[in-house]
């Protein structure tokens, strides 16, 4: 009588759905996790020089749509990555968004386009303490400007954000042209007594 072989068990479909990622504990998730960090430092710092010559989000608005469209994926795809925590895939994709802003650059400078330019006015706060910077645009916030302590960047629109809620102000400058701001004073409500609220330490 001839011996019969154990049949083979068959293993059951599986989805995407069904599958949880592998999940890594103690030094291996340590490794792991520094390995993430390394190449993400790596594209962040890329990213970060780009962003200081040609202003933030600007440089895929300034070439072919379909290169324009390749690098958005190719951001999605290093997102992912991210998402399922896996190192490698990480490391890999994010060397390829840097590559891929290279191309970006080539691809604007082929089309004549030119790294932003920013035209920033400042002016002292009237306390003395720190200087306001203006700029056009939220492109030109970011741009390679001197670092000065004490410094901070408003773009038109921001300022416009605020001014909109002046509307007494508004309304005098309006009806009154020429009118100036000399100062900005808060009154405080003597009806209600002195401020007695507690004060955190």
């Amino acid at each position: 009588m001839k011996s019969r072989k154990p049949a083979k068990a068959r293993m059951p479909d599986l989805s995407a759905e069904d599958v949880e990622p592998r999940k890594l504990t103690g030094l291996a998730a340590s490794i792991n996790e520094r390995r993430m960090q390394s190449a993400l430092m790596d594209h962040d710092r890329q990213m970060h020089e780009i962003e200081k010559v040609w202003g933030v989000d600007r440089l895929p608005y300034l070439v072919a749509d379909n290169l324009r469209q390749k690098f958005w994926r190719a951001q999605e795809q290093l997102n992912e990555a991210i998402r399922s925590n896996d190192a490698e895939a990480v490391s890999d994709r994010a060397a390829n968004v840097v590559r891929g802003l290279g191309m970006l650059v080539k691809a604007a400078e082929k089309a004549g386009e030119r790294p932003l330019e920013p035209e920033v006015w400042e002016c002292r706060f009237p306390s003395g303490n720190g200087v306001l910077r203006l700029v056009r645009a939220f492109p030109e916030h970011s741009a390679r400007l001197e670092h000065r302590d004490g410094a901070v960047i408003w773009t038109l629109e921001e300022v416009a954000r605020v001014i909109e809620g002046l509307q007494l102000v508004n309304s005098v400058k309006d009806q009154v042209p020429g009118a100036y701001v000399k100062a900005v004073t808060r009154k405080i409500d003597t009806t209600k007594g002195e401020p007695n609220d507690d004060i955190p330490f």
